[in-house]
């Protein structure tokens, strides 16, 4: 499904290189054990923080992409962290509009990670035709979608092989 993007030309950048903005490295890991255990443990739910998420679309070089007419998609969204991360960058350079939108998407297993994305996406740009963004719930291995995205980004669910459900194995 993905045409041919690089995010990043050779080792990705370290974290250490990430703006502090006020908030010191223990920070990060105090939301990333918040994510872990509100998250969904049984397939490795673990939601982006949104600073990161800003640095990461910043430093790979996808909000210019995007601003290029590139399609995107973050197959395991959750509240869509990375693509309202991706607007909010973006809405800085140019003035979004429902066009730009329709080249995002987001798809998401759980309803109410999906309802709470497209609530937090209305709450923050109000302005914004939300019917826009492509938001689908389904498992992204049993998705079957012709459409082609130049670039996937995300926070894929972080869990060992051997810790996944029985019958969610022979899927992957």
């Amino acid at each position: 499904k993905m045409s041919g993007a690089t995010l990043w030309h050779g080792s990705p950048p370290p974290l250490s290189a990430a703006p502090k903005r006020g908030r010191p490295l223990n920070r990060l890991r105090e939301q990333a054990v918040s994510a872990v255990v509100l998250g969904n443990s049984s397939i490795g739910e673990v939601f982006t923080p949104d600073f990161l998420c800003e640095w990461i679309l910043e430093r790979s070089g996808i909000v210019q992409a995007f601003l290029d007419g590139a399609t995107i998609i973050d197959p395991t969204c959750g509240d869509g962290a990375f693509l309202r991360a991706l607007v909010r960058i973006a809405r800085k350079t140019k003035k979004i509009r429902g066009p730009d939108l329709a080249r995002l998407t987001g798809v998401e297993l759980s309803k109410m990670n999906l309802d709470n994305f497209r609530f937090k996406f209305r709450k923050e740009f109000p302005e914004l035709p939300f019917q826009s963004v492509n938001t689908i719930r389904a498992d992204f291995f049993d998705w079957q979608d012709p459409q082609r995205f130049d670039i996937f980004v995300g926070n894929p669910p972080w869990l060992n092989f051997a810790d996944l459900p029985q019958n969610y194995k022979p899927r992957i």
